[in-house]
């Protein structure tokens, strides 16, 4: 929790998955809906409803506000519970030392570092999963009721949290683990039928008091099924080659893909990793087989392959010597380049001609651990070679620069990734019962950041309907759609700003009450964003080129 607590309380909720999660919380709580899940008071039925039940569970701590701190905290849940599942496993196969280097390579590889420290679903997910998968892999050694049946009702709470794969995943590594072993005898459970029926029950109970809070058949039909098939079939946008992963995963469990190698050789030359090697594998095979074949593909959903990686390099870290010297070599000066690559890369974080808003005393710190890091590494691998001393050492210096980029590097980049200037117009504007309108775009962070219910909108007539019944507001809307906007039947006073590499406008309106009178110039006042001066006080280019 040191790793991440700072990021979670310095750093604001981004967009598009944060921000989003936190807003439908939000909405959950003040609609008072807890079971159908609603986005801009609409339906939503891509995920079910955990996340959002334990954001605002955990926002009873902070008296119902929803921020960095309480919508991340499901995401240390399931931080803690991979961590845990990960040490009891190769503490059970190969004691304390190598229990604790996989936690410790689990906590520093970069996607598993970067998605602990996000309001996101795959944290819990992955927790969720390795906790059935160490107790259904304990139920198999030594067999007991209670066993199996918490194991399922971690399966469950996984279903709840993203779907179907959160049953899927764990029983699927659970077989390949005990066919590549050679345990078929292992897998005559008769729990796999009276768990299945356990695990499905609590969906099962949710989606019935969904129906009877007044979830609609296609909201239901579309849980269930829709988007399943959409996601296999067609993808939701995220649509990738079938070879996606043997690229990305290489990148996301860095810099540990360097060690992998040479861990994978060194415990299959052993005697008995030989068999913890095969296990491991098909574990992580699995995962990123099963991932590889529908059309929608994010590294993200690959995150239960790192735990079972991770521990290939710890049960590998006291027999390193066994894989091939040339291996050992390279792998030691990659991993010293790879740190001296990072230094530079936060030294060029800060410079001006990049336009990041980093400051040089929370990029220089970064740069300096990770020389460092590199220079140590190059001594540790001359002194004792590859070897448990040389791998902790690497891992001191990643967790530091971690920790660092967390707690600063990441606060620094809130001024470009959130819509702060959004949020200061939306306090000014009075009342917060008034709806945001968010003009052809899901806009969740604005509605969240603007502290107001957001309303989506498709059309100028659409538009122009709900202008009329508010009176007086905002819209908010990317700055290619001003020339619709512009067009509509109030007084309108634009302001652009950027988030990220969005260029984005807001527009204050209000009834028209008399044509806009000519300015000095014979120029009538008001009009476009280009404009000096807007029909309600003049255009703010904030954030503009």
């Amino acid at each position: 929790s040191g790793l991440w607590g700072t990021e979670y309380a310095r750093r604001g909720l981004w967009e598009p998955d944060e921000a989003r999660y936190a807003y439908i919380a939000r909405e959950m709580a003040w609609s008072g809906n807890r079971f159908v899940v609603t986005r801009h008071g609409q339906p939503y039925s891509d995920k079910p409803p955990l996340m959002f039940w334990l954001i605002n569970g955990f926002a009873t701590i902070t008296s119902g506000k929803i921020d960095g701190v309480t919508a991340r905290l499901p995401s240390l849940a399931g931080v803690l519970l991979s961590l845990l599942a990960t040490y009891c496993l190769a503490s059970a196969w190969g004691g304390r030392p190598a229990a604790a280097v996989s936690a410790l390579v689990l906590s520093t590889s970069f996607l598993f570092w970067q998605t602990g420290g996000m309001g996101q679903l795959d944290a819990l997910l992955c927790g969720l999963q390795m906790a059935g998968l160490c107790l259904l892999h304990a139920d198999s050694e030594r067999p007991a009721w209670w066993r199996a049946l918490c194991a399922y009702f971690a399966m469950g709470l996984a279903v709840l949290q993203k779907g179907p794969i959160g049953l899927v995943i764990p029983i699927g590594m659970h077989v390949a683990g005990c066919l590549a072993v050679g345990e078929r005898f292992r897998l005559r459970r008769w729990h796999w039928i009276w768990g299945s029926v356990a695990a499905a029950c609590l969906p099962v109970l949710w989606l019935a008091l969904a129906g009877m809070e007044g979830g609609t058949g296609d909201y239901l039909r579309d849980l269930l099924f829709g988007q399943v098939v959409r996601r296999v079939a067609s993808g939701t946008g995220h649509n990738h080659n079938i070879l996606y992963f043997a690229h990305q995963f290489p990148l996301s469990f860095l810099p540990w893909t360097l060690v992998l190698p040479a861990a994978c050789m060194a415990l299959a030359r052993s005697g008995a990793g030989r068999f913890h090697f095969r296990r491991l594998a098909a574990w992580a095979g699995f995962v990123l087989v099963f991932f590889s074949i529908p059309a929608d593909k994010r590294n993200l959903y690959v995150l239960a392959a790192f735990p079972p990686c991770a521990m290939l390099i710890g049960l590998a870290s006291g027999e390193l010597a066994l894989a091939p010297e040339k291996l050992r070599k390279a792998t030691m000066f990659a991993m010293s380049g790879l740190m001296f690559l990072g230094g530079c890369a936060a030294l060029a974080a800060a410079l001006p001609r990049f336009g990041l808003p980093v400051r040089v005393w929370s990029a220089i710190p970064i740069a300096i651990i990770l020389g460092a890091g590199g220079c140590v590494s190059l001594l540790a691998c001359r002194r004792w070679g590859m070897t448990l001393r040389w791998l902790v050492v690497c891992a001191a210096f990643f967790l530091a620069a971690q920790t660092w980029a967390a707690a600063f590097l990441y606060h620094d980049l809130n001024a470009l990734k959130t819509p702060w200037e959004l949020a200061r117009a939306s306090r000014e504007m009075g009342s917060p019962d008034t709806p945001l309108l968010i003009y052809k775009i899901n806009g969740e962070i604005l509605a969240f950041y603007a502290q107001r219910q957001g309303v989506r909108v498709d059309d100028l007539a659409s538009l122009q309907k709900e202008a009329d019944r508010i009176k007086r507001g905002l819209i908010v809307l990317e700055e290619r759609h001003w020339q619709e906007v512009s067009r509509l039947d109030a007084a309108l006073g634009p302001h652009r700003f950027r988030m990220g590499g969005k260029r984005m406008m807001w527009v204050e309106f209000s009834p028209r009450q008399m044509e806009p009178a000519e300015g000095p110039d014979g120029r009538r006042q008001g009009g476009g964003p280009a404009e000096a001066g807007g029909q309600q006080g003049g255009e703010q280019n904030v954030g503009a080129d």
